[in-house]
């Protein structure tokens, strides 16, 4: 997980090998800015991770699509880009 609080408040990119490991580094980069909210993009089809977000109150801001060239290969984990355009 990195993140950028400094110039956009953002959490991201990430990647994790299952949503319980995605969650607690979330968690863990949630608990670095209290008081403030980040945005940060979650894959729609881990249901339980976004279940999860929605607890903490997370809310839908935009949603995004993986586009890819060719067929497309399901990732094997968790990935989670960013809105800047070098994590794409």
């Amino acid at each position: 997980m990195i993140s950028s609080g400094c110039a956009t408040n953002m959490l991201g990119p990430c990647v994790a090998r299952s949503e319980e490991a995605a969650a607690a580094l979330i968690l863990r980069e949630l608990d670095f800015y209290r008081g403030r909210t980040p945005v940060f993009l979650i894959p729609v089809e881990r249901e339980n991770l976004v279940r999860r977000m929605y607890d903490l109150r997370a809310r839908n801001r935009e949603l995004h699509l993986c586009q890819v060239r060719g067929r497309f290969q399901p990732f094997r984990g968790i990935s989670m880009p960013t809105f800047l355009p070098e994590t794409g």
